[in-house]
């Protein structure tokens, strides 16, 4: 059996103290993968979490709404279960309003996409209007304090990443930008996704200042030869 190499703790370890993701294996084994979902749910969901019996016998709490009912508002699997796996983990009207929502969502994403040129041009032409651009600027700047969390997740997955695919990049890299060692980036400390523009495929880390450069100078080595031998001249 194959040995792999663990990203984060080094060790060498067999292929099946990992992960496997799309057929491919994670470059993180197991336990340091285990470790680092307990930390994350720890910091970002446990300090939310209501504790409490979620089934008492007689009355269960839904998991949608969080309200605690009779068990005669749950509908039974029709699995052979006991205890709380007998009922369903959301009430009856948490269910029918949940399927309501999916009928609705299947409706608009059907629409959307028998309408996509319409949809756009309706869009050009309110945004053609001056009023229309501002009042469009006011909402996404708004819509941005509100969920700012949103925007660094649209940014990874447009790269194929997710936080902790980031953070094992950051990891290997020693939390330095990959070509000048900088180890802080801005007032929020997130470096920038450098990546090809022609396959899109991810790089490394870089802080600001180098990814603008080699943005700057067209991803072209030659250039960036030609630019230091510049520099070397004027010493």
């Amino acid at each position: 059996m194959e040995l792999l190499k663990c990203s984060v703790c080094g060790e060498e370890k067999l292929e099946v103290k990992f992960f496997s993701y799309n057929g491919k294996k994670d470059k993180t084994c197991k336990d340091c993968r285990n470790a680092y979902n307990r930390e994350r749910y720890a910091i970002t969901k446990a300090p939310f979490t209501k504790k409490q019996p979620v089934f008492d016998g007689l009355s269960k709490v839904c998991s949608i709404c969080n309200e605690r009912k009779s068990v005669a508002d749950f509908n039974i699997s029709n699995r052979e279960q006991k205890g709380a796996s007998r009922y369903h983990a959301y009430c009856k009207a948490c269910a029918s309003e949940k399927r309501d929502t999916e009928r609705e969502g299947e409706r608009g994403a059907k629409y959307r996409e028998e309408h996509r040129e319409e949809i756009r041009r309706k869009k050009r032409e309110y945004l053609s209007i001056p009023e229309n651009r501002e009042k469009n600027r006011i909402y996404a700047r708004e819509y941005a304090k509100k969920r700012p969390e949103m925007q660094r997740i649209r940014l990874l997955a447009k790269y194929g990443l997710d936080e902790a695919g980031y953070d094992i990049l950051l990891h290997k890299q020693d939390g330095k930008c990959a070509i000048c060692g900088k180890e802080h980036n801005g007032k929020h400390n997130v470096f920038a996704i450098d990546h090809c523009h022609k396959s899109n495929v991810v790089r490394s880390l870089l802080c600001k200042q180098c990814n603008v450069g080699l943005g700057n100078f067209f991803d072209d080595p030659e250039v960036l030869r030609k630019a230091a031998e510049y520099l070397e001249r004027f010493k």
